[in-house]
């Protein structure tokens, strides 16, 4: 099942004026009414709830809680095995979160660990951690090590 980001073919960091764009965009493609030879139109409700979840912040903030505690529980493989591999260095960091830009899609800032997140990595054989984490606008996961500052 698509996320309502992937339904409006938007990023997770999406401004309210491009979540508008977006929504605009997907109705007039898909609406029989809007266009001759519509895409899809048994879509128009799934894109009506996506527009109306991500322009109303306390929403989408409830919404991307969901989608990033769903992802935590449907058993990946905890030790990244055959993910490419990325050092937390790779990160930046802002506000008490290490973002990075996918390397896939390249959406900005769309892989996010929490100091919580860091808390609950894996540990490794070489004294350091193991993490795993999606990217909010597409299906990449990437393996993250670090190590505890001293």
């Amino acid at each position: 099942m698509k996320t309502y980001y992937e339904v409006l073919n938007i990023s997770s960091t999406a401004s309210l004026e491009d979540i508008k764009k977006a929504y605009k965009a997907k109705l007039l493609e898909n609406h029989p009414d809007k266009t001759p030879t519509p895409q899809n139109p048994q879509l128009i409700p799934i894109i009506v709830e996506a527009y109306n979840t991500l322009s109303d912040l306390t929403r989408r903030d409830e919404y991307d809680s969901n989608i990033q505690n769903d992802h935590k529980g449907k058993g990946f493989n905890i030790d990244g095995g055959g993910l490419d591999l990325y050092s937390l260095d790779d990160f930046t960091y802002e506000n008490g979160m290490f973002l990075k830009s996918c390397p896939r899609c390249e959406h900005s800032n769309s892989m996010i660990l929490t100091e919580e997140d860091l808390e609950n990595g894996t540990p490794d054989d070489n004294d350091g951690f193991d993490i795993i984490v999606q990217c909010s606008s597409c299906s990449l996961w990437i393996q993250v090590k670090y190590y505890e500052s001293a």
